[in-house]
């Protein structure tokens, strides 16, 4: 009489049986499913952290994950990207630098050879007044640089040039050109000297004309030895 009960609750235990099979397989499925991209997920991450921005998670999935795995190469795509224009600037300003270094080197070079030149060298703004001067100025004038800085070279005149050639001189500049001539100028001290001159415009790429340069040199032994030679020539006529 219980053998259909016994028999019912055999055939119970094992539908029970089955199913909890049937669900552990299933959970295990799903779960490996899910961990898998996940790992896989965390371990581009790393790769990504330690600077390869060239890698690629590698996971196609319509789901979260998936749509996580896009963004992750899509923030990386812009990062390569971004480094990439980075590395266009920094060769661009590191070409800038080199340039300017080597501008600054050339530059350092000329006033070497300008400060050392055995030429009076004196350059001036478009109103005449000094704005640098060598050091063979200084030994041949007896003024120092801070003395004649933002004054006029007319400090250094005497009576024994003539006005005509300071405006000849002044003309021939200011029309863009190149004047060449002697001057009888006087020192600090009062001793005068004869220097012979050559004062160019300065121009910009524009051709406007931005300062002064004068080239000057100590002529007055040479012009003594012609004074003494004439004067010599003048006794024995």
């Amino acid at each position: 009489a219980f053998e259909p009960v016994a028999k019912l609750k055999r055939w119970s235990v094992a539908i029970g049986i089955t199913t909890m099979i049937g669900v552990v397989i299933v959970v295990l499925f799903v779960s490996s499913s899910i961990s898998g991209p996940i790992i896989h997920l965390t371990e581009s991450t790393k790769i990504i952290g330690r600077g390869d921005l060239q890698h690629k998670v590698d996971i196609v999935s319509h789901d979260e994950i998936g749509q996580l795995a896009d963004s992750f190469n899509s923030m990386t795509a812009k990062l390569r990207n971004a480094y990439s224009r980075q590395k266009e600037i920094n060769t661009s300003l590191q070409r800038e630098i080199d340039e300017r270094k080597l501008a600054e080197e050339k530059i350092r070079e000329l006033s070497y050879v300008v400060e050392q030149s055995p030429s009076a060298v004196v350059i001036a703004d478009l109103n005449g007044n000094i704005e640098y001067v060598n050091h063979k100025f200084s030994q041949l004038t007896g003024y120092t640089d801070v003395e004649v800085i933002g004054q006029n070279p007319r400090i250094l005149r005497s009576d024994k040039t003539s006005q005509e050639t300071y405006k000849d001189l002044w003309e021939t500049v200011t029309s863009g050109k190149e004047w060449s001539g002697v001057f009888c100028n006087k020192k600090k001290s009062g001793e005068l000297f004869w220097e012979s001159a050559s004062i160019s415009p300065l121009k910009d790429p524009e051709g406007n004309i931005t300062h002064y340069v004068a080239l000057k040199e100590d002529i007055t032994e040479k012009r003594q030895a012609e004074e003494l030679m004439k004067q010599m020539v003048e006794d024995i006529q």
